[in-house]
């Protein structure tokens, strides 16, 4: 909640510095409702509210900004006062603006105002001609960040990720996820449960503490706010990138089932007793019990995505005009990928956590795949991202 709290501070902030710069007045409804602000300007007036998701998602983002809509219009009928609904978040994408834009045009009133503002000075208001040019927060001196995510390149590392889901690993089954389940007591003990060196332990852990996203309580190192984590996460890894499309050499009739067989027959294991090849994306999500997008050609990722590793599967690089059966994925970060994945009757898939990742990027209705993950990661028996 503190979190919560601070990124609203945050927010409010940069929204009332817009509008000051723009040419609005801004200040309280009244000594006793301070947390309410109306903004003017000229012959205009609005009853301004702003409501924070708890996370970046789509179902967070609209819940919220219906929530504004209800809490400025409540107001706006006392002061006789347009409603200007405002919805904050960490981040909101170029594909949450287009989804939040059909939003209002399909749920709101042209009496109500609405926008949205993130941490990354995306800032969107719509209603009058004079809200609509505020379109730049501008950065003001202002409450300090409590949080700094220093670097990012050492703790989103491939190691680095991995020793994240080593800290989670506690929280989620192991269906869910490959991981040792045992609590660190320090950073030597992590290291040495998760199976890297010290140097790198201590180089991620170091960077973390100093983000503000880890903590050791009563010698136990833990995650402070999973869901910041998970959202710095999703925003700071590299996009998963297709090297290959595939098809058989003996034709399928279903492509899915073949490659199911192939993986069943056909994966090798390294020595940690990791998989070479697992199922990603959308294949993996239907492989966890969270599948919830269907008819997309299945991802298959390998750590040697070679002529010779899909001809070892019974695959080959599709010709032009050929239509694709598979496609493979040379993960960016494989250790943290294969060492998380897991077995479910003898098909080896990506963990939920990298699943929920790499659907996240996916322009086929990965958002909505992603959220059904995150709303089953959001349980109070698992990560309790929600409370």
């Amino acid at each position: 909640m503190a979190r919560l709290e601070q990124l609203g501070h945050r927010l409010e902030h940069d929204l009332v510095a817009a509008l000051e710069d723009a040419g609005w007045d801004v200040g309280p409804q009244s000594q006793t409702s301070p947390e309410g602000l109306v903004a003017t300007h000229r012959n205009e007036s609005f009853v301004l509210r702003l409501e924070v998701a708890p996370l970046p998602t789509r179902s967070f983002i609209e819940a919220m900004l219906s929530r504004a809509v209800l809490e400025a219009k409540a107001s706006s009928r006392a002061l006789g006062m347009r409603p200007l609904a405002v919805v904050g978040a960490a981040s909101v994408s170029s594909r949450m603006t287009d989804a939040l834009r059909a939003f209002a045009k399909r749920c709101l009133d042209d009496e109500t105002a609405y926008g949205w503002i993130d941490t990354r000075g995306r800032l969107e208001l719509h209603g009058s001609s004079r809200l609509e040019a505020v379109t730049t927060v501008v950065s003001r001196p202002g409450p300090p960040r409590s949080r700094r995510l220093s670097g990012k390149n050492t703790i989103f590392s491939d190691l680095g990720q991995w020793l994240m889901k080593v800290l989670l690993a506690p929280k989620l089954p192991p269906s869910l996820l490959s991981a040792p389940r045992e609590r660190p007591r320090n950073v030597r003990h992590l290291a040495h449960i998760a199976e890297v060196s010290e140097a790198t332990a201590h180089r991620v852990m170091s960077a973390a503490k100093e983000a503000g996203l880890i903590h050791e309580t009563d010698g136990i190192l833990s995650i402070v706010d999973p869901a910041y984590l998970l959202e710095r996460w999703q925003r700071t890894v590299a996009m998963p990138r297709i090297s290959a499309s595939a098809t058989w050499i003996l034709n399928k009739r279903d492509s899915q089932a073949a490659l199911d067989h192939a993986l069943a027959k056909k994966t090798r294991l390294d020595a940690r007793q990791r998989p070479t090849a697992c199922l990603g994306a959308f294949a993996a999500a239907e492989r966890l019990g969270l599948g919830h997008v269907r008819g997309v050609c299945p991802h298959l990722l390998l750590r040697d995505a070679s002529l010779r590793s899909l001809d070892a599967l019974g695959l080959r690089e599709t010709e032009p005009g050929e239509p694709t059966d598979v496609f493979v994925v040379r993960p960016p970060y494989p250790e943290s990928t294969f060492r998380g994945s897991v077995s479910h009757g003898g098909i080896w898939t990506t963990d939920v956590l990298q699943t929920w990742i790499d659907v996240s990027y996916h322009p086929a209705r990965g958002e909505e795949q992603a959220e059904v993950i995150l709303r089953h990661l959001s349980s109070p028996e698992r990560l309790g991202l929600e409370t």
